[in-house]
């Protein structure tokens, strides 16, 4: 009896401390437990949370919404879905879920993985930024596969040798520098 004490404890304490938020929703769309990664990242305390419902999470989900998910959710089991959620305090935070439906003992339910995208937004920034300052030189930038097939050619590039976008991407080295021949690149 003492194993199974311990492991439902380590269970327990290893679901609590999940990097994801896991929330257990009801067909509803009540929240009726949440891990304490969740809570502490929505702020809340586990008896204050599970008065809430999905949509205090998501301004943007009404209930008629929830209906919708609910039923497309019941139809393909698992759900990946990428949205704003409020905190507590009332800021918005960008976060994945993938929503999986259950069905325990006869009564439904939805277990939502949710997990923070902040980074990755800012990691697209970033990347969005390098992309626009890498199209914008006065530079020609070329970026070339190991086939000597050109993947990429910035807006100068393009202008400095006479072809569209479209027209540099389906071309090769050997094709633009008459001093570069096929025989050399291999």
């Amino acid at each position: 009896m003492a194993t199974d004490s311990f492991g439902s404890a380590l269970l327990e304490y290893s679901i609590d401390h999940l990097s994801d938020l896991l929330i257990w929703i009801g067909d509803d769309g009540g929240l009726l437990h949440a891990n304490k990664s969740a809570l502490d990242f929505y702020g809340y305390e586990l008896d204050e949370f599970t008065r809430l419902a999905v949509y205090h999470l998501d301004s943007d989900f009404t209930r008629a919404a929830w209906d919708q998910h609910w039923l497309s959710l019941k139809r393909q089991s698992v759900l990946k879905v990428f949205v704003q959620h409020c905190d507590k305090a009332g800021k918005y935070h960008p976060v994945e879920i993938i929503d999986t439906y259950q069905c325990i003992e006869g009564r439904e339910y939805s277990v939502a993985v949710v997990r923070r995208t902040e980074h990755r937004v800012d990691q697209t920034q970033r990347m969005q930024l390098m992309q626009f300052s890498v199209d914008q030189m006065v530079d020609s930038v070329f970026w070339i596969n190991e086939d000597a097939r050109i993947t990429y050619a910035n807006d100068a590039a393009c202008r400095n040798l006479g072809y569209a976008h479209d027209e540099l991407r389906h071309m090769s080295v050997y094709e633009i520098d008459p001093n570069f021949p096929e025989s050399r690149w291999s």
